[in-house]
């Protein structure tokens, strides 16, 4: 991985919601998980977890 592409990822996941759901979706592999899983799996309201 290139050190800018590197630097983009890292700082995207410096809210501590964004890397609890990388952490999640990595665990949970390939299956994946919507939004709505996602938010109720961290008890996250709907509207903090982002699309993207």
């Amino acid at each position: 991985m290139e050190k800018q592409t590197a630097t983009q990822v890292f700082e995207s996941l410096s809210s501590g919601i964004r890397l609890d759901i990388y952490r999640l979706l990595v665990k949970r592999g390939l299956e994946g998980m919507v939004a709505g899983q996602i938010a109720s799996a961290l008890d996250l309201p709907p509207t903090m977890c982002p699309s993207t």
